[in-house]
């Protein structure tokens, strides 16, 4: 049984500092340290966990290093369905311990992570992010390192808020509230391999108002969630809470969603989970590269940053999503803003981000009104890209998501269930409606 004894208040809570690797600095040091101790040990091998045990089916699957495949960072061990049904069962078991802990005690858990996050683990969690993903120290230090302490610290936060929503009157003799239930039965999370931070807030944001979890991993990012759900274990999230199950996509998932307490999906992901086009579609349909537009994969998965420019706002790098270097320039005639606007608002499908520039602060209002609905997240006279957890919640809508705003407490909402508490102090003496008497 869980005791409170007093009504707690969560720490004071700021972006994590970044740090910049400069030469001759301790944290450039210290990461380079790291890169080649993890390039000394590789490849790792991956187990899954299930209720707090690593489980080897033998069946294995490789993730390579982006930019030396010849080499690879981990052997992950596949889950198959008998394994799948064993995560989701101690997930269901580990329920009714984990929802009816403490709130500050579920809190305490999360906070720490980030902590050993910021010290502990930070240079290696990095170093897994760049040998696995593919990322620069700059890149990693924003994902890997702040992004995600952001996403636990400022997660706690936002469920501290959560919790204090309550009905603002009470009836005379009457107390009302409003309990945040978690979801009825256990949550699927699938995470991408593009962004550490989201791995590792996927699973961690529903386990945070009382949820309990089966994660598939990317297979382009297993090791570095592997990393993450050691921390979490290490921070004293119980066995069960967080059930690591790396295997195939469309299997595992397909059995969890299937399964009659499946309760919630949350997925960061392209649309499709794969889709090929590196750059010859775009040349084809009349594009002209302006630079770069070449790709090696003889040692590495290497493109080189391209710029195409299109005469045609709805060729193929102007519709679809692209996970690489590559921009794609339309010239629209100046005499055509509007029609412009309202070309960008239906050329795609997507509907995550985007920006404005201009100096002139009518067309800023125009662009803005007529590109309501294009973006989840719209920069003005700013790049489009580095939102910040407390600062830019962020997310899309139409073929972007469901817009739930990740670092903010917005996204909280999807995974608890309130109910309505009404008691009353001094009994039912009178129910009757004066309105029906003779």
């Amino acid at each position: 049984m869980a005791y409170q004894l007093a009504a707690f208040k969560v720490p004071d809570i700021d972006n994590e500092p970044l740090r910049q690797y400069a030469p001759a600095t301790a944290e450039r040091a210290g990461l380079q340290a790291a890169i080649a101790q993890m390039k000394k040990e590789l490849p790792y091998e991956v187990p899954i966990v299930i209720n707090g045990k690593h489980v080897k089916t033998g069946k294995t699957a490789k993730q390579p290093i982006p930019s030396d495949h010849a080499s690879h960072l981990c052997t992950y061990h596949e889950a198959d369905e008998a394994t799948v049904a064993e995560a989701i069962k101690g997930a269901l078991a580990a329920k009714a311990e984990w929802e009816a802990m403490s709130w500050h005690d579920r809190a305490s858990i999360f906070l720490k992570a980030a902590d050993l996050i910021s010290g502990k683990y930070r240079y290696k969690l990095m170093a897994a992010t760049i040998l696995g993903q593919g990322k620069n120290a700059w890149q990693a230090e924003i994902d890997a390192a702040a992004e995600l302490i952001d996403f636990l610290r400022f997660g706690v936060k936002y469920v501290e808020e959560l919790y204090a929503q309550q009905p603002p009157k009470n009836s005379a003799g009457v107390w009302n509230r409003v309990e945040y239930r978690p979801l009825e039965g256990f949550v699927l999370a699938v995470s991408p391999f593009n962004f550490t931070a989201i791995g590792g807030n996927l699973p961690a944001a529903p386990a945070l108002v009382g949820n309990t979890v089966v994660w598939k991993p990317s297979p382009a990012a297993t090791y570095s969630n592997y990393i993450i759900h050691q921390i979490l274990t290490e921070a004293g999230l119980p066995a069960g809470v967080i059930q690591f199950v790396p295997g195939p996509p469309p299997e595992v998932v397909a059995q969890c969603i299937s399964h009659s307490d499946f309760a919630a999906l949350h997925f960061t992901g392209s649309t499709f989970v794969f889709k090929k086009l590196y750059i010859d579609k775009a040349k084809n349909a009349g594009g002209e590269i302006l630079c770069g537009g070449t790709a090696d994969d003889s040692v590495g998965y290497f493109v080189q940053p391209t710029v195409i420019l299109t005469k045609d706002p709805k060729s193929t790098t102007m519709v679809e999503e692209i996970f690489g270097p590559v921009l794609t320039v339309y010239v629209y005639d100046d005499d055509k803003y509007e029609e412009t606007c309202k070309l960008i608002d239906t050329t795609t499908a997507y509907a995550l981000t985007g920006s404005i520039f201009s100096a002139d602060r009518a067309a800023l209002i125009k662009a803005s009104n007529l590109l309501r609905n294009a973006a989840g997240n719209v920069y003005l006279n700013e790049k489009c890209t580095g939102a910040v957890v407390g600062q830019q919640p962020f997310g899309g809508g139409r073929a972007s998501g469901t817009n739930d705003k990740a670092g903010s407490i917005n996204l909280f909402y999807r995974f608890v269930s309130p109910r309505s508490v009404k008691e009353g102090f001094v009994g039912l003496e009178d129910f009757g409606y004066p309105s029906n008497l003779m």
